[in-house]
């Protein structure tokens, strides 16, 4: 009995303090004969035997540390129409590539650190996003409630590490967390992306911090979409009550760089610099309606 409860103790302070997220450095590989994936991920390989199209993550020895690291690159192929297209290369944490994973963590995550090689095929953008939110019980809606972003944009032939905060804008404690690498987001000639376009990622670590002791449970009416995301000039909403509403833009510093009030269901951001923002929906009364996340290009 005295060995079991020990062996407990140790368990719960290993989850507690010691928590991280699953392959952290791509070193366990999943082979089931038909393709192979990063364990803890979910890419696009999997269509690969039923579509015959290539491969976009496959397993490199260039490796930041340890044995290996996630090589994505971008391929053309032949859609059911014979037309040319390119298949992204898309890397997500968990087992659905729409909806992320339950956040089981017992602490909130503070700062995501990775290092990367972005190899471009000639002007091309990728993108890392992290978001975390909650559902919300009364309508059993997601909101998004923090996270931050990376742009590549910039070749880089040797490995760079970056350092990002995570932003948040309440207390609530976090019940859903998605995790994305994209290596091409540029869409020339029609296409989904660019052929050739290469990015490796490795070396990801994190930092955590408790929750805060009093949440705020201050609970959106709606669940807004934004689209085109990521955008450049132009962000429409979906989810807008016919009511006279007013628009918050913030970015990852909680400045307000942007407001105004909604004459349609569109905001011209075309003054916004690149970067991961936060927008908001008031009514006139003041209360709050709904928020979501977009990236600016």
């Amino acid at each position: 009995m005295k060995i079991v409860t020990t062996s407990l103790i140790l368990l719960i302070s290993f989850i507690s303090y010691g928590q991280s997220i699953i392959n952290e450095n791509f070193e366990d590989w999943i082979d089931n004969t038909a393709f192979v994936y990063p364990d803890g991920w979910i890419t696009l390989n999997d269509l690969s035997p039923e579509y015959g199209i290539p491969f976009t993550v496959l397993k490199s020895t260039d490796a930041k540390e340890g044995q290996s690291a996630a090589h994505m690159q971008t391929y053309t192929f032949k859609d059911g129409n014979n037309n040319t297209d390119t298949l992204p290369s898309i890397m997500v944490y968990g087992t659905d590539i729409n909806s992320g994973v339950t956040y089981t963590w017992p602490k909130r995550l503070k700062t995501l650190s990775f290092s990367y090689k972005y190899k471009p095929n000639g002007v091309d953008t990728g993108a890392m996003y992290l978001t975390v939110g909650y559902r919300d019980r009364k309508t059993n809606r997601y909101v998004n409630q923090g996270g931050t972003y990376y742009i590549f944009t910039k070749r880089e032939d040797t490995y760079t590490k970056v350092n990002l905060p995570l932003y948040y804008s309440s207390n609530h404690k976090c019940d859903t967390f998605v995790f994305a690498f994209i290596n091409s987001i540029e869409k020339p000639n029609g296409n989904r992306c660019k052929p050739g376009t290469i990015l490796i990622i490795d070396d990801i670590d994190t930092e955590w911090e408790d929750f805060p002791a009093v949440a705020n449970l201050m609970e959106p009416d709606l669940q807004l979409g934004i689209y085109p995301n990521p955008a450049v000039d132009i962000i429409a909403i979906n989810g807008l009550e016919p009511v006279k509403n007013t628009a918050q833009i913030i970015d990852i510093t909680g400045k307000v760089v942007l407001a105004e009030t909604l004459v349609g269901e569109t905001i011209n951001i075309e003054t916004l610099k690149p970067g991961f923002y936060n927008l908001r929906i008031q009514a006139a009364n003041g209360s709050f309606r709904g928020s979501n996340y977009f990236i600016e290009k």
